[in-house]
């Protein structure tokens, strides 16, 4: 083998590093000319990047919301399907609406009626108050007694609901602050104490 000339007194070694240098030397150069390039084209712009970050965290937030909205309806559907409940996504119309509310006020109303008629029931049963007296013991007795009573409870009845028509609205003034079963209280036992009660005449 025989080497030509021009490289017979070249050290093959040193040719490879003259190599490896020229290559650093052109990597080097081209790299600079891509950081001119980059930094000439770069966006140094500081109000922009900040709303380049703003919109990024907002895109990010609205993932994040959409995110944890469907993991929620994942869970209720999940768990209305293990407590076998209809499905709630169900579309609802004014009708439907409509109806509910007025299904709400009709049974406000009954509430209402079911509460006054519990307030216009006296406490004690009037029915089980027994005269002093004693009853009749022979048969005589018990008709004379039946002619001159003539259905006294009714008699009662109707004397106490005047007597307590009249002592309402006294009780009212006087005690602003009770309830109206507390105030027909207060009239019944003003009413057993009353001269006008027939049980105490």
């Amino acid at each position: 083998l025989c080497m030509p000339k021009k490289f017979a007194n070249q050290n093959s070694k040193a040719v490879e590093a003259a190599a490896r240098k020229a290559a650093a030397k052109e990597t080097e150069k081209l790299k600079k000319e891509q950081e001119e390039e980059d930094a000439y084209w770069k966006d140094d712009d500081k109000h922009q990047k900040r709303k380049e970050e703003r919109k990024n965290q907002r895109q990010q937030k609205k993932f994040e919301k959409m995110d944890r909205k469907n993991q929620n309806t994942a869970l209720l559907a999940e768990e209305e399907k293990n407590l076998g409940v209809k499905d709630s996504t169900q579309k609802v119309t004014q009708y439907d609406i409509r109806r509910r509310e007025e299904e709400r006020v009709d049974q406000e109303r009954l509430n209402r009626k079911e509460e006054e008629r519990l307030n216009e029931i006296p406490l004690e049963n009037v029915n089980h108050i027994l005269p002093d007296e004693e009853g009749a013991r022979t048969i005589d007795e018990a008709i004379e007694h039946l002619r001159v009573g003539n259905k006294p409870s009714t008699q009662k009845q109707i004397t106490f609901k005047s007597f307590e028509k009249q002592l309402l609205p006294r009780l009212r003034e006087e005690n602003p602050n009770l309830k109206m079963s507390q105030i027909k209280e207060l009239a019944w036992k003003a009413w057993q104490k009353a001269p006008e009660n027939p049980l105490n005449q």
